[in-house]
């Protein structure tokens, strides 16, 4: 039992002593790295202040989901690879989206051929225009048939004729009455028919008269039915109107659905955020994926932050945006960068009383990496 004893207690401090050992090389490791930084920038810029604990950090990095849930197609990046922004990396299943667009484009060329072929307002505003033309022609011809419905000169020609055959005739009658022989029977029989004739013309002309009056109203109902024709094609024109209007809608609302569409399609698709390196392929091709679940991660590196602190008092946050002079190794040499200001906490770190930095710098070649450490030197505040 006490040899049991004295083998675990002799694991237990070889096992601590590794860990040490190991903690103690990460960092001489660190401190060798610095050094070689700091001895490599031994010249500190006049009047500038130096931030200590500096190294890059990410700007940006992102897990890029899929934006509809599908199998997952294709897959066209791997871990390291270099992307550019909006380049395609993975596409989902899109056949029934590509349809539904296809269909879209469909109903709206057949809506738009529609909206452009129509003719009916065009039709129904020359039906009016007809209509008006023909209401003003039973205008003018009422208005004649009410003047000649109007007018008694032919009754009263025919009622002179007849009075001037009837006295002709009794004179007639009177004059052979006194003398048998003065008037012959032929004379006094064409005296008669010629009476007899315009009696009848008279009654004809009365009879003309009521048959114009009777005509006069027939032209009054054809002036109203004229009308009522004018009305309805006028509602017809406004009908026509409300549904060239509503086709037109259509036309707008289809191509919305076409976008709609178009932007489904387009969602199938997942696109690099911004350049970068994938560092990590989270699903696999033929995979189902939900809305939302990530699928690579991107991280940025042509832009990186720059992260160091500086005691309290020396700088204030009205320094944000002006620049700062970066050195760091690129391939076991010193390399002086500039870079801009972006962020200054304005809490103060209770524990070592120093303030947050943070600068971005450009990096388009990848140079320098997330966790490398630097040196950085701020601008020295002006003396008042």
């Amino acid at each position: 039992m006490a040899a049991n004893m004295s083998f675990l207690i002799l694991w237990f401090k070889t096992s601590c002593l590794r860990r040490i050992l190991s903690a103690t090389m990460v960092i001489a490791g660190f401190v060798s790295v610095w050094s070689h930084v700091a001895s490599a920038a031994d010249s500190k810029p006049a009047e500038a202040i130096e931030a200590r604990a500096v190294f890059f950090r990410l700007r940006d990095i992102a897990d890029v989901p899929a934006l509809e849930r599908g199998v997952l197609r294709e897959l066209n990046a791997e871990a390291g690879d270099i992307v550019q922004e909006s380049q395609l990396l993975a596409s989902l299943d899109d056949a029934e989206t590509s349809l539904n667009l296809d269909l879209a484009k469909l109903d709206l060329a057949i809506a738009e051929k529609r909206q452009k072929e129509s003719v009916a307002v065009s039709v129904a505003e020359a039906t009016y225009e007809e209509a008006v033309r023909l209401l003003q022609q039973a205008r003018l011809e009422l208005e004649v048939a009410q003047s000649v419905a109007s007018s008694d000169i032919s009754i009263r020609n025919a009622a002179k004729e007849a009075e001037l055959s009837q006295t002709e005739l009794d004179r007639a009658v009177a004059a052979r009455k006194e003398f048998s022989s003065s008037v012959s029977d032929q004379t006094l029989g064409k005296l008669t028919l010629t009476r007899d004739k315009n009696q009848l013309l008279l009654e004809k002309a009365k009879l003309d008269q009521s048959l114009d009056v009777i005509r006069s109203r027939s032209k009054e109902s054809i002036v109203e039915q004229q009308q009522a024709a004018v009305g309805r094609l006028k509602s017809a024109i406004a009908e026509a109107q409300t549904e060239a209007a509503v086709s037109l809608l259509t036309v707008e609302s289809l191509r919305k659905t076409v976008a709609i569409a178009e932007e489904r399609l387009s969602r199938r698709a997942l696109r690099a955020p911004f350049s970068g390196m994938v560092v990590e392929k989270i699903r696999n091709r033929g995979e189902w994926v939900n809305a939302g679940e990530p699928v690579l991660k991107v991280l940025r590196l042509d832009r990186l932050y720059v992260e160091g602190y500086v005691e309290t008092g020396i700088v204030s946050i009205s320094e944000r945006g002006k620049s700062v002079r970066v050195e760091a190794l690129r391939n076991g040499r010193p390399v002086s960068i500039e870079g801009k200001i972006v962020f200054i906490n304005p809490q103060i770190d209770a524990i070592n009383q120093s303030v947050l930095i943070r600068a971005e710098i450009e990096n388009p070649d990848f140079h320098f990496l997330p966790g490398q450490p630097a040196r950085m030197w701020l601008p020295a505040p002006a003396k008042e």
